[in-house]
């Protein structure tokens, strides 16, 4: 948990040296509300992995949460792919 708050912490810091805050937040925001939204990820992520604590369904339910991630990386409208467009932008 502290390394999720040390990245977060120097990703707001970047965000406010380039000047580009606000759009980060609108990033953030887009991904949460409105159509095509977050939500749906987070919640099966939760889904699969709540089937995990069954100990027969293990095995299952980590082969469900590869394909997820999997799928999150290669979409090409995710969080991931705009939020590396927000990062490395010049």
């Amino acid at each position: 948990m502290p390394l999720v708050l040390i990245f977060l912490g120097v990703l707001l810091i970047v965000a406010a040296y380039r000047g580009t805050q606000d759009d980060l937040f609108e990033l953030l925001k887009g991904d949460f509300v409105g159509s095509q939204n977050f939500f749906y990820w987070i919640v099966s992520i939760f889904v699969v992995g709540a089937v995990g604590y069954i100990p027969r369904m293990k095995p299952i339910s980590d082969a469900f949460l590869v394909l997820i991630l999997l799928m999150l990386f290669i979409r090409n409208d995710s969080f991931f792919s705009r939020f590396n467009e927000q990062v490395f932008r010049r």
